[in-house]
C-alpha cells in the first residue's frame, strides 16, 4: 500500500522522507491524507505548536483509514536478527525503557525498530511489522517488513515483581484493543488482532524498568525461536 500526503513541518517532512512508503511491498492500494482532511483535523486541536498538530492529525487520520486495508498502527517494536517483536503499553508506560534495554543486552543483534507507531497486517498467511513515519526514534535505514515473532503487553509497576506470563493470542488482543475507544473501532482493532496474533507468542509482563528485568523478557521472548 502506498501512502501519500503532504506535510508541511519539518517534523514530519523529515521522517516522511525515508519513512513515507515502507508500508509493506505491497503496492495495490493507495492511501491519502487529502490537504483538507488534514486541516480539519489540525483544528481540533488547542494549545500545541502547529507541527505537533501535524503529527497527531496526521496518525489519527491514518489510523482510522488504515483500518480499512486491514494494517493497524501500534506502539512500539524492536527487531532482533531480523524478527520483530511488539511492546504495547500506555504513554510512559515502559516500552521505550524496554526497547533501550533490550538494545543494551543485545547489541548489534537488536536494532529498535520503532519507538511509535508500527505497523501490523497480515501478507500470504503470515504477521508481519513496518516502521512508520511516526517513529521518533529508529535504528532502520532502510524500510523493511519483519516477520512477527512476540508480543509483549507491559504494566509498569515500582514494586520490582517483574512476572512475565504467556498468555493467549485473544487475552493479547483483548488487552491491547481495550486500549482505544470503546466502539467501533475499538472492534475492530480487536478482530483484526484475533487473527494476526493466531500463531504469535504472547505475553503479559510487570515491569519495573530495570536491564535486569529486561534481560529475563529477553530469555523468555527470544528463547521461544531459539534451537
Amino acid at each position: 500500500m502506498e501512502f501519500t500526503c503532504n506535510f508541511k513541518y519539518e517534523k514530519m517532512l523529515s521522517r516522511g522522507k525515508k519513512l513515507i512508503s515502507c508500508d509493506g511491498d505491497n503496492y495495490s492500494y493507495r492511501l491519502e491524507i487529502t490537504e483538507q482532511e488534514m486541516c480539519n483535523k489540525m483544528l481540533a486541536f488547542d494549545n500545541i505548536a502547529e507541527d505537533q498538530k501535524e503529527v497527531i492529525s496526521s496518525a489519527q487520520i491514518y489510523f482510522v483509514k488504515a483500518l480499512e486495508y486491514n494494517r493497524i498502527l501500534l506502539h512500539a517494536a524492536v527487531s532482533v536478527s531480523g524478527y520483530a517483536y511488539l511492546f504495547f503499553a500506555p504513554p510512559s508506560g515502559g516500552k521505550s525503557t524496554l526497547a533501550r534495554n533490550w538494545k543494551k543486552i543485545l547489541g548489534n543483534e537488536c536494532i529498535v525498530l520503532a519507538d511509535a507507531s508500527p505497523i501490523i497486517s497480515k501478507e500470504k498467511g503470515e504477521t508481519y511489522t513496518w516502521n512508520s513515519c511516526w517513529s521518533k526514534i529508529t535504528e532502520e535505514g532502510t524500510p523493511l517488513k519483519h516477520k512477527l515473532h512476540g508480543v509483549c503487553i507491559i504494566h509498569k509497576t515500582n514494586k520490582e515483581c517483574n512476572d512475565i506470563t504467556p498468555i493467549s493470542y485473544k487475552e493479547a488482543a483483548a488487552l491491547v484493543s481495550n486500549g482505544y475507544p470503546e466502539g467501533l473501532f475499538r472492534n475492530r482493532v480487536y478482530y483484526m488482532l484475533i487473527e494476526y496474533l493466531r500463531e504469535i507468542p504472547c505475553w503479559e509482563c510487570y515491569y519495573d524498568g530495570s536491564v535486569e528485568a529486561s534481560k529475563r523478557f529477553v530469555k523468555e521472548m527470544v528463547g521461544t525461536y531459539a534451537e
